[in-house]
């Protein structure tokens, strides 16, 4: 059985940093999908941008991300940049219905855990990111009650440098491992 392990935090709260130095170490990880998806829809002129079609972006962003999700069954631990349940904070961050698709694939694709990135204290854009700071804290607020709702164990990861955070988090698997021995 595949253990699924997601980071989940605002936009700049650190999540990309935290999979590229996990993957550095060997964990099998899942990189954000709403990341490619908004690369080749810009490269390709494409208009599936969550700024002209939020619903459209979804549906290709959930649809990537469950065949992503697909090619790592039988792994014992995968890291997830960002959760299937995440899309639904961003609808209700922009104020929108959830289609009853979306809460359907969170429940249905559960994560063993949930690492919720704090904020730091200092926030950057990065060029395809481009929310303002206050609607990246409605965004993180709205992640948090999602995967509270939906029943996840969520453990929060402090706003400390990559490799603290690597610590805490393979500190973390080590006690889990640990527990169920």
């Amino acid at each position: 059985m595949t253990r699924y392990i997601a980071l989940v935090g605002g936009p700049s709260t650190g999540k990309s940093s935290l999979i590229q130095a996990l993957e550095k170490k060997g964990y099998p990880v899942l990189p954000e999908m709403a990341r490619r998806v908004i690369l080749e829809q810009r490269a390709s002129g494409g208009k599936l941008l969550p700024s002209e079609d939020r619903d459209g972006f979804q549906q290709e962003v959930l649809r990537k991300q469950i065949l992503q999700r697909q090619e790592t069954y039988g792994k014992p631990l995968v890291f997830c940049d960002t959760s299937i349940a995440c899309g639904i904070a961003y609808y209700l961050a922009d104020q929108r219905a959830v289609p009853d698709a979306v809460w359907e694939a969170a429940r249905e694709h559960w994560y063993d855990l949930v690492l919720f990135l704090d904020f730091p204290a200092t926030y950057e854009f990065d060029g395809l990111r481009i929310e303002t700071v206050e609607k990246a804290r409605i965004i993180h607020a709205a992640l948090k009650e999602v995967h509270q709702h939906l029943g996840h164990q969520i453990i929060v990861v402090p706003p400390v440098s990559v490799s603290e955070r690597v610590a805490f988090v393979e500190q973390l698997i080590k006690e889990m491992i640990a527990n169920e021995a």
